[in-house]
């Protein structure tokens, strides 16, 4: 490389003397060449204010008549010094030996009254004919494709190399040739030594054409097991020694060979939690921050050739024979990446003008030094190494968008702050979109073991709704719904109860689907209702109706071909791909053409936040440990997961475990965390059993919270959740394997953990980084996330400015959080400071047992002593306060509801939910319009902030009559069988459905029973039950849809008498008498993960016209949690018992869901006029319209009978008649819609 430096003489016009300016070096390089083809020519020279550099149009290259045309120029439109580097390619057909390159530069400046020309030369070697190898990435235990390339001069007919590797690190899979036609042979002898031989051969007197060809792709898997992170191949001459043969049979030696390196990355497994992930995206439809583009990158935005891959538009870059590039640094928003984020982008490769490389750049402060790259290594800069210049595999597949992920650790971006990006390309065209990273994310689920309550689902274009527990066992839960077999075109759908389903910018949708091995579909889709169904995803051949497809890019996205057959496969959907982010879904269709289709947790992915407790360092503590195990810190074997170290826990025959206590600063486990942990298993020493313990501080049972992998070998505490809790196998060995516990498992919902244990049974181990996982939850309804509500004015004081800021903690939901910096001290009192928003246009209506929330991180550096949340009730009056920590508040009464006091500061340095009951603020029932954030001396950072609805507000029913809620009825004695208990507790989840407590079964294994009960034992007067005749009893279970039982029973007493039962799910109970109403069959096990109502005729248990004194709650196996039980009055000895088609409910929609068009027909099935005489049972139904439908009648609720088929008239309607009704105990009716 020859360095000059550029000396130009000019004159100021108001001086006399003469000044000389040096410039930046220029450099010119010749990057590669090659005998007789191409090389190509880097010139660098430095630019500054004004300067217009052009290339002169001829370069001569001395002992050729070369003369390539080339125009290049550069405008700098900023005033200060900048390197501006030029690349071209020349071909030429050059001898081997010495050359002399001349370049000639002109120079001039529209500022300064200067004009230059510059010959600058350099001296280059040619070689012979080059083998390169190319270096790839891929993870542990899988398997990459490793190109080897052919420079030459178009001459050269077969080429034999071998490859040395270590076998202990890379498998050699196979080789496969890219030359058309030609023959490639594979000696495989050497394979344990580390060495293969390849050898490939064009028929005679055919050539490899001139310049740099691919001439085989090589196969490696690289070992599941290991510290290996990188591992070099090597082209050498064992057991096919390096060849080049030309056309007419000469042997030449090759000029120069490069082996090339493989590097290894352990992607960590999810397990025991949440699978899932979503995308944050950085850069969109815009700019992050909407911030300015490099005024020297020429910005390509396209909306069209290709449609873009989510929003609408997307970024085209070229790069035409020489590097192209579009960049931007210094944004004001930045993107904060995890040490478990993946980065991301969506690249679409232009089938007509494929580049040789295209290339993700990240900034971080002031370095550049973070790339990935696809293809061959055409960049100028960096070394090939960490961080700097990663080779990720093969250019992508051409003419179609796709994926591009790289693990933030392996850029060296984990833990960082992204301020920039730069997009490139080599030679050629290519189109970006959705550039972000990808978080953990945790799952919203809407359609589940069955629709929300009160959803509506009598679309009459849908199909019925079927739902099964069977064939295949659900992905999750008691059910899941089952599009029947069948040909064409078929969609079950449900319009949601209440417009409160909204779908984040970051959010992915997701479902998850099973396909019939045997009858499988050709397409399926999922569909998304906001303003119109135009939002659609399909897998598949494309077979949409005409009358679907409006043309809009969201109205028919393709997002693959259709999954695995007979298996459960998860589905996501980016939001935006579809046009939901940021809106809110009123409807929800599932479509298959053909086949047999299973559906089951169907909702939203929404990102989640990791905090780890314990990382490099520990929080401010003492370290303990007991049987032995000390505390030890290692570096290497295996490489850390994330940091610099980990803690080893060495090889051990027995129990061994290590921990802390009375951590400073604590961790809060917020409602809906999930607790999580790294560990690394040695594949050739694996312990029998993982355990995780967390100690709360507090109660007697302190340790009482432990999730273990493998063999149950704990000797301390009862077996199950939370004392022991069960989470699985052991995890993979070899690789690091991210373990993550519902905190509510543990019973650490809402609490704060103040030590923690790391604990195995033999074996030998590392742990890596632990800490929790914070996500929003669905029962959070959002008022102020990226910017105040419409219409609002800000104000503060002791604050200079409403700090809105994404530097800091990443935030839960959006990309910013606003910030309360240290007071500036102006005002009285000086360390109280505050920002607030007032008069927002529309009103926050707060509803009966609704809590206000928001999101806080202290920061660490700078405690306030007080922290408060005020709001305004829309009459300019803000006495609604709570506040944590000291009472530092100068203002208002020091009383509810002007001033609240909710407890101790919370930890720092962590995303903590702060909640307040409206009530205790006199908000109920009030509609609030300004929030204050306040603190007392200290600084914090602030999330989203709004209100927890009340769940029991929607679904229940106004003719209960309760008898059990929040405590027994009067004069009843608590009692307990089979190891069960009175548990009465208002964690969440679930969280009371009414009340401020629910009580739940005691955890038992699998299959065995137990039972918690009251009755009036003591004789005195007590609240009884009366049953009436046609009453009906219910209560409302929750099952745990991540530890399910298999039965759930509920027993009634009537006298002395117990054997009034009623049971879903197996028949477990070995204690009731074999007779009709000691054990009656409801059927299969209710919905799980949502609190359900349990019904049962009062007939049906015998218990008409008789009194009440006790009532019993039973489960076997799992956690199940139970609320609110009683009567429901009847009015009719015969009931209709419902729909068999469906198991929605069939409810009115409520005022607030906007019917679409094509949904206004639709009816709602429903009983009319009654009557029971003698002549037996009559009544007229409603129904749809022409419908046809079978009616069916049972005695018990479990055998059904055909009664009658008939079909509706125009306005739905039509007649029954039971004429068997007459002198029955009981009758129920059931519809079978056809």
């Amino acid at each position: 490389m020859l360095h000059l430096y550029q000396y130009i003489v000019y004159t100021f016009v108001l001086l006399t003397s003469t000044t000389v300016r040096a410039y930046n070096p220029i450099d010119v390089e010749v990057i590669k060449v090659s005998q007789g083809t191409l090389f190509e020519v880097t010139i660098t020279l430095g630019a500054v204010c004004g300067d217009e550099v052009t290339w002169d149009d001829t370069l001569t290259l001395e002992g050729t008549n070369l003369f390539i045309g080339v125009f290049v120029r550069s405008k700098s439109e900023i005033c200060l010094p900048a390197l501006v580097s030029y690349s071209h390619q020349y071909f030429a057909s050059l001898e081997e030996g010495e050359y002399l390159m001349t370049v000639v530069l002109h120079s001039s400046n529209r500022f300064y009254p200067y004009e230059h020309w510059y010959e600058y030369s350099t001296t280059f070697s040619v070689g012979g004919p080059e083998l390169r190898a190319s270096d790839t990435t891929l993870e542990r235990g899988q398997t990459c494709a490793m190109p080897v390339s052919l420079t030459s001069a178009g001459n050269v007919n077969a080429v034999g190399f071998s490859l040395s590797f270590d076998p202990n690190v890379l498998s050699f899979v196979g080789a496969t040739s890219r030359l058309t036609g030609a023959t490639l042979n594979v000696n495989r002898t050497q394979l344990s030594a580390g060495q293969v031989g390849l050898a490939l051969a064009l028929p005679a007197g055919q050539a490899i054409p001139a310049g740099e060809q691919v001439l085989v792709e090589v196969a490696w898997t690289a070992s599941s097991t290991g510290d290996t992170t990188e591992s070099r191949v090597e082209i050498g001459s064992v057991p096919i020694p390096v060849e080049i043969v030309v056309v007419g049979g000469n042997v030449i030696d090759p000029g120069q060979t490069n082996g090339a390196w493989v590097r290894i990355i352990s992607t960590p497994l999810l397990e025991s939690g949440a699978p899932s992930s979503t995308d944050v995206v950085y850069i969109g439809d815009d700019l992050p921050g909407n911030m300015l583009a490099d005024p020297n990158s020429t910005w390509s935005w396209v909306d069209r050739q290709p449609a873009p891959f989510s929003g609408t538009r997307a970024l085209r870059v070229s790069g035409f024979a020489a590097l192209g590039q579009l960049s931007f640094r210094d944004a004001p928003q930045v993107l904060r990446v995890g040490p478990t984020d993946n980065m991301v982008a969506y690249v679409y490769v232009d089938p007509a003008c494929p580049p040789r490389m295209v290339m993700l750049q990240f900034r971080q402060g002031t370095s550049w030094e973070h790339r990935a790259y696809w293809g061959e290594d055409r960049f100028p800069y960096g070394a090939n190494g960490p961080t700097s210049k990663v080779r990720m595999g093969n250019l992508p597949a051409l003419g179609r968008w796709v994926r591009l992920e790289v693990p933030a650790r392996v850029l060296g971006l984990e833990g960082k702050e992204v301020n920039g990006v730069a997009l490139n390309v080599y030679d050629g065209d290519a189109t970006f979109d959705h550039i972000g990273k990808v978080v953990p994310a945790r799952d919203h689920l809407w359609v589940d073991d069955d629709v929300p309550a009160g959803s509506f689902t009598n679309f009459p274009w849908a199909s019925a709704w079927n739902w099964t527990n069977a064939n295949p066992t659900p992905f999750s839960g008691t059910r899941m719904h089952v599009m029947p077999a069948g040909t064409g075109l078929r969609t079950q759908a449900l319009g949601f109860p209440a417009a409160d389903v909204l779908v984040g910018a970051d959010d992915s949708l997701i479902s998850h689907v099973y396909l019939d091995p045997a009858n499988p579909p050709r397409m399926i889709i999922l569909q998304w209702h906001t303003d119109s169904w135009e939002h659609r995803a399909y897998w598949g051949e494309d077979l949409f109706p005409e009358a679907w497809s409006k043309g809009r890019l969201t109205s028919k996205r393709y997002m693959g071909p259709l999954p695995s057959a007979g298996q459960w496969i998860r589905l996501s959907v980016p939001a935006g791909v579809v046009g939901l982010g940021g809106r809110t879904v009123t409807a929800l269709a599932f479509s298959a053409h053909d086949g047999r289709v299973a559906w089951d947790n169907t909702g939203k992915a929404v990102p989640a936040v990791d905090y780890f407790w314990v990382g490099d360092e520990i929080p401010a503590t003492r370290v303990q440990s007991y049987t032995g195990e000390a505390w030890q810190w290692a570096t290497n074997n295996p490489t850390p997961f994330a940091g610099n170290r980990f803690r080893l826990s060495p090889a051990a025959a027995d129990y061994q475990g290590h921990f802390f206590l009375n951590a400073a600063p604590p961790m809060y486990v917020n409602p809906g965390d999930h607790l999580l942990a790294y560990v690394y298993l040695d594949p050739a020493n694996p312990p029998r059993m993982v355990m995780l313990q967390w100690h709360d501080g507090v109660t007697a049972n302190a340790w009482g919270h432990r999730a273990y992998w493998g063999e149950n070998l704990f000797r301390y505490g009862n077996d199950g959740p939370p004392d022991r809790c069960y989470m699985g196998p052991l995890p993979a060995t070899g690789q690091w394997v991210r373990l993550e516990v519902p905190a509510h498992l543990v019973g650490l919902s809402g609490k704060t953990v103040r030590g923690m244990s790391f604990d195995r049974f033999g074996g030998r181990m590392a742990w890596g980084p632990a800490g929790k996982s914070s996500a929003s939850q669905p029962d959070e309804v959002v008022w102020l996330a990226d910017a105040a509500p419409p219409g609002a004015r800000v104000e503060t004081y002791n604050e200079s400015a409403w700090t809105r800021t994404s530097v800091g903690p990443a935030p839960l939901v959006g990309a910013w959080k606003h910030y309360s910096p240290p007071s500036t001290r102006v005002s009285l009192p000086r360390l109280y400071h505050q920002h607030l928003f007032r008069d927002a246009s529309a009103a926050f209506p707060m509803g009966a047992g609704e809590r206000l929330f928001a999101w806080v991180c202290l920061d660490p550096q700078k405690l306030p002593e007080m922290l408060m949340l005020q709001w305004d009730d829309g009459t300019s009056s803000w006495a609604h306060r709570a506040y944590w920590g000291a009472n530092k508040f100068a203002w208002g009464k020091d009383a509810p509801p002007d001033r609240v006091y909710l407890g101790p500061l919370p930890p720092a340095g962590q995303w903590v939910r702060l909640e307040a009951p409206a009530s205790l603020l006199a908000l109920e029932g009030r509609n609030v319009r300004g929030m204050a954030f306040s603190l007392h001396d200290g600084a914090a950072w602030w999330g989203h902030s709004g209100k927890l609805i009340n769940v029991a507000n929607r679904i229940l029913p106004t003719n209960e009559w309760v008898w059990v809620e929040d405590a027994l009825p009067a004069g009843a004695t608590p009692m307990t069988a089979g190891d069960d208990a009175w548990i009465w507790t208002e964690d969440y989840p679930p969280g009371p459905l009414s009340g401020g407590r629910y009580h739940r079964s005691k955890w038992a294994p699998n299959q065995v029973t137990r039972t918690h009960y009251f009755a009036n034992y003591s004789g005195a007067t007590g609240q009884t039950m009366a049953i009436n005749p046609g009453d009906r009893l219910f209560c409302y279970v929750y099952l745990d849809p991540l530890v399910l039982p298999q039965m759930v029973m509920l027993q009634w007493r009537n006298e002395k008498s117990w054997e009034h039962r009623a049971y879903w799910g197996d028949d477990l109970c070995d204690f009731c008498a074999d007779r009709p109403a000691s054990r009656v069959f409801m059927g299969p096990l209710p919905p799980a993960g949502r609190w359900v109502r349990l019904e049962v005729p009062a007939r049906v248990v015998g218990l008409e016209s008789r009194t009440v004194n006790g009532m019993a709650f039973t489960a076997a196996g799992g956690l199940v949690y139970w609320d609110r039980a009683g009567k429901v009055p009847g009015t009719a000895a015969v009931q209709l018992a419902g729909l068999s088609s469906s198991g929605s409910s069939d409810s009115d929609l409520p005022p607030s869901f906007a019917l679409p068009a094509e949904m206004q027909a639709a009816t709602r099935y429903r009983i009319e006029s009654p009557t029971h005489d003698a002549t037996g049972f009559h009544a007229v139904l409603a129904g749809e319209p022409g419908h046809s439908y079978r009616i069916e009648v049972s005695e018990d609720l479990v055998n059904w009978v055909p009664l009658d088929e008939v079909r509706a008239d125009v306005a739905g309607r039509f007649e029954i008649h039971d004429p068997a009704a007459t002198g029955a105990a009981a009758r129920f009716y059931r519809l079978v819609a056809d």
